[in-house]
């Protein structure tokens, strides 16, 4: 993939990963949630997931931090950053294995909603701190 477009990349990717979670959302708030239909979405994210990260892991950080040292910049910070945003990916597939089947989902629907509140509210940290600071950074760095 092209450098210059990652950031372009990686935001349409987030925007569609909050769109599949929010879908998952939707499902477990009916009255009468359907195991099945939420591990099948879940499964989806869980694959677009693993895919994004693995692009900003094996891509865009990496890049991300050449390109910084390139032009100079203190990359400790960034470094703390990348750590901190690994722990968050660390929580979310702890919460993807814990509800890895639907017999899971169905025999503890309301801590399967608690925790896909936790879940929902700890990506969207990652994704608007990832946004405002290292994508925006990445734009400057390739200007």
């Amino acid at each position: 993939m092209e450098q210059k477009n990652l950031a372009t990349v990686l935001r349409g990717e987030h925007k569609a990963l909050v769109e599949e979670i929010t879908k998952i959302k939707e499902l477990a708030n009916q009255q009468e949630v359907k195991a099945e239909d939420v591990l099948s979405e879940l499964v989806n994210f869980k694959t677009a997931l693993l895919a994004h990260l693995e692009l900003e892991d094996k891509e865009f950080y990496p890049a991300l931090l050449e390109k910084m040292e390139e032009k100079g910049k203190e990359i400790e910070k960034t470094k703390e950053f990348i750590g901190k945003m690994a722990g968050i990916a660390s929580q979310v597939s702890a919460f993807l294995e814990t509800y890895s089947n639907a017999e899971r989902i169905a025999d503890n629907v309301d801590h399967f909603r608690e925790n896909l509140d936790k879940i929902i509210s700890i990506l969207g940290i990652r994704v608007e701190a990832e946004e405002d600071f290292v994508l925006t950074d990445w734009e400057y760095l390739m200007m």
